[in-house]
């Protein structure tokens, strides 16, 4: 996970430029429609977890540090950025952020209720297409599926 979100736009701007010669290159003349396709689709996808990764640690870094209440109104001070991972359409992302915390007060993330995280490390669009996948799944299953005509 690089540190900063100016080494992540670097990498990203690096990386989009290679994006750029492998459909335009000189490779790219040669090449059949069904490869180019495939290591777009590949590239464009790394890409997206990039920018994903870029958004969060922005937010991340712009994140106030200054305690907050608790439910109870006792007050939690900033701990440390611990670790989260996320898995987005894009690919699993490890991101850091704002952890409050004081002994037998407990603790709180107030980023990922700011962000709308979930509480798993699952994406709430990985979980919808996944559910719509299933439905398909199971429809084109049972559209399959002779019935016997009654006698």
């Amino acid at each position: 996970m690089p540190s900063t979100p100016e080494s992540l736009i670097r990498d990203i701007r690096m990386d989009f430029d290679d994006v750029l010669d492998f459909v335009s290159g000189q490779q790219a003349c040669s090449a059949q429609v069904y490869a180019i396709e495939r290591g777009l689709l590949s590239r464009l996808l790394d890409l997206g977890r990039q920018l994903l990764a870029l958004f969060l640690a922005v937010r991340a870094r712009e994140s106030p540090r200054t305690s907050v209440a608790t439910p109870h109104g006792r007050r939690l001070p900033y701990h440390s950025d611990k670790p989260r991972s996320y898995l987005s359409i894009f690919g699993l992302i490890r991101f850091a952020r704002p952890y409050f915390y004081a002994r037998g007060l407990g603790f709180s993330v107030p980023f990922d209720a700011v962000l709308g995280l979930p509480q798993d490390r699952y994406s709430d669009l990985v979980r919808q297409m996944s559910e719509s996948l299933s439905v398909e799944v199971v429809a084109s299953k049972r559209t399959r599926i002779a019935i016997p005509s009654g006698t």
